[in-house]
C-alpha cells in the first residue's frame, strides 16, 4: 500500500468530491505506479491545491520568472515535502488525476528539459495512467 501523506485542497469555486479525489488517486498511485517509484513515496507529505489562473499566473511568475499562466506547477520545498498547484480554468476534472501524476513525478525528480526526458516522463506518466 502506498504511504503518501496526501492533503487536498480546493481554492478554485469550483464544485468538487475531494475525498472522491483523494481515493482516485491513492488508488492511482497503489496499482500502477513503478515499484521503484512506490518505494520513494514512503514519507511523502504533498499538498494538491485546485486553483485557477491568477493564482497559477501568479507562481509562475515568482518562480519560474513566465509572466503566463499554466495548467500545472510543482514545488519541492524540502525532501519528502512538496505542493502541486493544478489551473482548474485550464483542466476539467477529466484531467486532473493526469496533471497530479505530471506534478508528482517532478516532485520525485523528473523533468522534460530535454527529448528523451520528456519521452521518459511521458512513457512514465501513460504507464502509471493505464
Amino acid at each position: 500500500m502506498t504511504k503518501i501523506e496526501l492533503n487536498l485542497f480546493n481554492e478554485s469555486g469550483c464544485k468538487i468530491n475531494l475525498s472522491k479525489l483523494k481515493a482516485d488517486l491513492i488508488k492511482i498511485l497503489s496499482l500502477n505506479l513503478p515499484p521503484d517509484l512506490r518505494q520513494k513515496l514512503n514519507k511523502l507529505d504533498i499538498a494538491l491545491i485546485l486553483s485557477g489562473s491568477n493564482r497559477l499566473r501568479a507562481l509562475n511568475k515568482k518562480y519560474a520568472g513566465k509572466d503566463k499562466t499554466t495548467d500545472v506547477l510543482s514545488f519541492v520545498w524540502q525532501k519528502g515535502k512538496g505542493d502541486i498547484f493544478i489551473n482548474l480554468d485550464l483542466a476539467n476534472q477529466m484531467i486532473i488525476k493526469r496533471l497530479f501524476v505530471h506534478g508528482l513525478l517532478h516532485i520525485l525528480g523528473f523533468d522534460h528539459q530535454t527529448v528523451l526526458a520528456e519521452k521518459t516522463m511521458i512513457s512514465l506518466e501513460e504507464r502509471i495512467l493505464k
